[in-house]
């Protein structure tokens, strides 16, 4: 523990998350996971040496693994590690988490699948370990782990919220870098005077006081220094001899490198080779090199790193950077291309060292580079593959290939929703030699995704033309593609007529026989009042074909939902949502769910709406998906603004309007409305809404005007203002005419009744009523509402009660309170007495609680629950009990009568 001195405050953080998973009480992540940064030689590794073993004292399993620099591109290098101890309990996963698992670690040659596949699986391997023994996870140099692993864990770290399980994780980058977005982070810093001069006085005791000053000056509080400067105290700068020109660290490197001068050359050979592999076994290090025992005996004296049977490891990473360092360049690469030739039989490493022993462009290198990238995606380390094929296409001669390589990495950073990623191979592109056509591929897919600034439609037809080359090339697939990758920005984009309809008809030409999901989904995004008919009459084929397939099934979600066809975008959610969470595809399920939110909306079912969106938040944020949050956290707004909750509503909304630019404000504009609405403060609404229907405002939407055109006509009614409300009614019903939009028809339904005069009510409701609103609660509940004031009004007491009555049930079952706020107020007045309404069951339950209880009502078991949201079965019984408790039932039979009363 001396090396520990000064730290009391950090033992006892680290302590603190150690003893929250040893009492095994349910705990948020944040209270079982800390992550330590700082400078090298700050003292980390110490720290982390001194909790793992205070976790062996408090009986916690430990799980360790370390990030290695030249491992870092090796798919779950570090995962691997750190699940060895566990492998013997593959057994008890059900078989696709053992084959997800299997097939990551290379056991198998079976395709792995979504890199989420994979985190969902070790969710469950780590979550059964943890309830039969409380696990500590720990990471030393986290920022050398590779990309795949630390995907799993941050999955692992926000997903086991009841699960006791403490995590310690060490890393140079401040704030936790990668690891620290919303945990807490402990940052070490230097020690102060006392603790310094305690530390050097017992690692070094009798110094003579003028060498003592010196020494505590120089290391500045850095216990590494404190430790390594006496041993080259002769070589310290003089005090008043002038500014030091080697900054601590650098003379650091500096001790190492001199220790490393001394040793014989066999010793330096293989540590050369070790610093540029640590992962390589010492039987590897040694085989065909002039190296000795004694060389090895030297390397230890040294202190500069501790040769095993296994990997080398290192006195500290300054050493080994000091190693690195003092080779020459031409003397690295030649050990570079002597660990490829020795690492043949392990190719993903080998291509590594081939790529760093190279000079010059190597199209034979770029092909193997290509080759690991297809290794990496098959087993679902798609992080990997983006580096392999980014570094094939800066190492690559042929054009056409570069190109080609690049375009399938941003493909795949698309599919992670991984914007860094996304962000930087566009730098990449822009510094290589590119055909025109991918050149301003790049550039539009940069503006699609909102990278760059929407540079408006003068380049639509130069776009279109690129994908109609691809398409005669042959190449069908990847020009769906480019039109998939750009359709969504033309939802949120104020496009002129000729130019959707010449995207959605390029769509069209591409497969005259419409069975292609993304097709159907282009041309809903492109031009959805034009191909509205062509869209739903496909849907119901296309959607059998590919029963099978989730992703297309998905794809079909957006774009019926896109043409107004809200039902039919529900029934097909219910037919992709087990695909997608199978196989793990949580990028597509995140912009799913989102979609859904604003669907459900539609279709007045708040409490669903806010059950996709609080999931869509949650698996955006535990996978790193920061572009889809935005959209699903305002559907929680929004779902909040229907169930009466305007405090609610008006925070999302405030934290959103910080993120959101452009068309996509006009979901602002309608969660505020909505909210407003619902409390009858209709100045405040005309507001928000006027600037969705106004061309000249930033807000300004020609498609979500559909959703909002009935919301328009209640507010303008109240004002006065109905003759600006049935100009719209008129524009709208004109495109009515030319499209076939249900979401739009039923709410031109509800504005014309809303805005007819009171002689024509009774016939203009009637006709309302008399339709199909069987998928449309709210609409129809706020229809019986509205119809019931004006009967009210117009002293016809008897009608209106029924028509209010009706509503009122509607209301309560939807959960809208503010609206059946509003009608019981009504019905008061009305001469009716009003019992205080019954909560509904499950009113008092979190969106993630109600979910866990409508499956565990269908008989579904905590672990299958677990797997299905992509949570540890222990998570899943915490939750549960807490539902029992909130509900006032026993046990699942009991949850299951109460819900099934409830409806």
């Amino acid at each position: 523990m001396t090396a520990l001195f000064g730290r009391d405050a950090e033992i006892t953080a680290v302590t603190g998350v150690l003893d929250v998973a040893a009492a095994r009480v349910a705990a948020p992540a944040e209270q079982r996971t800390l992550l330590i940064c700082g400078e090298p030689g700050i003292g980390k590794t110490a720290l982390l040496e001194a909790a793992v073993g205070q976790a062996g004292r408090l009986g916690l399993r430990v799980l360790r693994t370390t990030g290695v620099q030249s491992e870092a591109d090796l798919p779950y290098a570090g995962l691997h590690q750190l699940f060895l101890p566990l492998l013997g309990e593959l057994d008890r996963l059900e078989p696709d988490d053992r084959d997800a698992l299997g097939a990551a670690f290379g056991f198998t040659d079976a395709e792995a699948g979504s890199p989420f596949r994979i985190a969902a699986a070790g969710l469950q391997l780590l979550g059964g370990s943890a309830a039969e023994q409380p696990v500590l996870i720990a990471v030393e140099d986290a920022h050398w782990l590779d990309g795949p692993t630390r995907d799993v864990l941050m999955f692992v770290l926000r997903q086991a919220t009841h699960d006791d399980i403490a995590v310690l994780i060490t890393t140079r980058e401040t704030g936790g870098g990668a690891y620290g977005a919303g945990l807490p982070v402990l940052a070490l810093g230097r020690l102060a005077p006392e603790a310094a001069a305690g530390l050097l006085d017992e690692r070094t005791p009798g110094l003579p006081a003028e060498v003592r000053e010196r020494l505590l000056g120089l290391a500045d509080g850095l216990p590494l220094a404190l430790r390594e400067l006496p041993t080259a105290a002769t070589d310290l700068p003089v005090p008043g001899a002038g500014p030091a020109v080697v900054t601590l660290t650098g003379r650091l490197e500096q001790i190492f490198a001199g220790r490393l001068a001394g040793l014989p050359p066999g010793a330096r050979t293989y540590l050369l080779f070790a610093a540029l592999d640590d992962g390589v076994r010492q039987d590897d290090l040694i085989a065909g090199r002039p190296v000795t025992a004694a060389d090895l005996d030297a390397i230890v004296a040294a202190r500069l790193a501790t040769p095993g049977p296994g990997a080398v490891r290192w006195e500290h990473p300054l050493a080994r950077s000091a190693v690195r360092q003092s080779a020459a360049p031409a003397e690295r690469r030649a050990a570079h291309a002597a660990l490829a030739a020795h690492l043949a039989g392990e190719p993903d490493r080998a291509v590594w060292h081939r790529a760093a022993a190279a000079i010059g462009p190597d199209e034979d290198l770029a092909e193997a580079l290509a080759a690991t990238a297809h290794r990496a995606r098959r087993r679902g380390a798609l992080a990997i593959a983006i580096a392999a094929l980014e570094q094939a296409a800066v190492t690559g001669t042929d054009q056409t290939r570069r190109g080609d390589r690049l375009l399938t990495a941003v493909d795949f950073a698309s599919n992670l929703g991984r914007m860094d990623l996304l962000g930087h191979l566009f730098e990449v592109a822009a510094g290589v030699d590119l055909d025109p056509a991918t050149r301003n591929y790049f550039s539009w897919v940069e503006e699609a995704v909102g990278l760059r600034a929407w540079t408006g439609v003068e380049r639509v037809p130069a776009f279109t033309a690129a994908v109609r080359d691809l398409r005669d090339a042959g190449q069908i697939d990847r020009a769906l593609d480019h039109l998939f990758g750009f359709a969504l920005r033309c939802w949120y984009s104020t496009m002129d007529d000729e130019s959707r309809a010449e995207l959605s008809t390029l769509a069209a030409e591409l497969d005259p026989s419409l069975s292609e999901p993304r097709q159907l989904a282009v041309m809903a995004w492109c031009d959805p009042i034009r191909q509205a008919g062509t869209v739903r009459g496909r849907l119901a084929a296309v959607a059998a074909a590919r029963a099978g397939d989730p992703e297309g099934l998905a794809h079909l979600v957006m774009a019926a939902a896109a043409v107004g066809d809200h039902p039919r975008a529900a029934e097909l959610l219910e037919l992709a949502y087990p695909g997608l969470r199978a196989q793990g595809r949580i990028g597509q399920l995140v912009e799913t769910l989102g979609a859904a939110a604003w669907m459900y909306i539609q279709l007045g079912r708040p409490r669903d709406a806010e059950i996709v969106s609080d999931e869509a938040v949650r698996l955006g944020r535990a996978s790193g998906q920061p572009r889809m949050i935005a959209i699903a956290a305002l559907g929680t707004g929004a779902a909040a603004a229907q169930r009466g909750d305007e405090a609610l509503a008006e925070s999302v909304t405030a934290q959103m309007e910080l993120v959101l630019a452009g068309p996509a404000i006009a979901h602002l504009r309608l969660v505020r409305a909505t909210a407003l609405l619902g409390a009858g403060r209709y100045p405040q609404a005309y507001e928000q809404l006027r600037t969705v229907f106004d061309p000249a405002d930033p807000a300004y939407h020609p498609f979500i005007q559909h959703w909002l055109i009935g919301d328009w006509a209640e507010t303008c009614r109240h004002l006065g203002r109905a003759d600006e409300a049935w100009s719209t009614v008129a524009a709208l019903t004109e495109v009515a005419g030319r499209t076939d939009s249900p979401g739009l028809d039923v709410n031109l339904v509800y504005a014309r009744a809303i805005l007819s005069d009171d002689e024509d009510a009774d016939q203009v409701f009637g006709v309302a009523l008399a339709g199909d609103l069987d998928a449309w609660p709210l609409l129809r509940a706020r229809l019986l509402l509205a119809y019931g004031i004006r009967l009210r009004r117009r002293r016809r007491v008897t009608d209106a009660r029924g028509r209010l009555r009706s509503a009122l049930e509607l209301f309560t079952a939807i959960g809208a309170a503010a609206w059946a706020g509003q009608t019981r107020r009504e019905l008061v007045a009305a001469g009716v007495t009003v019992a205080d309404p019954e909560p509904p069951a499950g009113a008092g339950l979190t969106a993630q609680e109600t979910q866990i209880a409508r499956l565990a009502a269908g008989g579904i078991t905590n672990r299958e629950i677990g797997r299905r949201l992509f949570l540890s079965h222990r998570t899943v019984g915490t939750h549960l009990h807490r539902i029992y408790f909130k509900l006032g039932v026993p046990n699942r039979t009991a949850l299951a009568d109460l819900l099934s009363r409830q409806g």
